[in-house]
């Protein structure tokens, strides 16, 4: 009787336990896919280009059209931005797995620097969709503070990207790697 009675539900128990447990693995393995797609290194090139376009023309910037280009054993896509061989994007990338985003900006001058932060915030942006405005504004701010002392900047944000801006001569370039 009594025997039975325990046994019966020590097994119920241990039924509802390990549906729990499935259940649990079940909701964090569908929470962790999204959670890495947001970074442009987890999504192959093609899908971060389609990214890098819509996330430019949202601020007014258009991709002309990316072409693939392999050199020195290094793959990349890149494409001229508003028709303009000054401004070019690119897309570093190892077996279709992107490694790199860098947006060249040639003729710096106080006239293009309301295109250098659109371009700056817009690959800020598409690197990890994650990122508010108000996020990328301070990432992009942060850069801009200490390349008063340096003309090569870079900061480690909290999603474990590193962005940066390297400036030689009248060219720069803001990367995220």
């Amino acid at each position: 009787g009594k025997m039975k009675k325990f046994f019966m539900i020590f097994i119920m128990c241990i039924l509802i336990f390990s549906c729990n447990k499935n259940e649990k693995d079940k909701v964090e393995t569908v929470e962790t896919k999204p959670t890495q797609e947001n970074l442009f290194k987890n999504i192959d090139v093609d899908k971060l280009a389609t990214r890098l376009e819509e996330v430019l023309l949202e601020n007014g910037i258009k991709v002309d059209d990316f072409k693939d280009l392999d050199s020195d054993e290094k793959a990349f896509y890149y494409s001229t931005l508003n028709g303009s061989t000054g401004e070019v994007l690119t897309i570093n990338y190892e077996s279709l797995t992107p490694t790199a985003i860098l947006a060249k900006i040639e003729n710096v001058d106080a006239n293009k620097m309301e295109l250098i932060k659109k371009i700056s915030f817009s690959v800020i942006k598409a690197s990890d969709i994650n990122i508010t405005d108000e996020e990328a504004d301070k990432i992009f701010e942060e850069l801009l503070q200490k390349l008063d002392e340096s003309v090569s900047v870079s900061v480690t944000y909290s999603n474990g990207l590193n962005y940066g801006i390297d400036i030689t001569g009248e060219e720069m370039i803001f990367y995220v790697k």
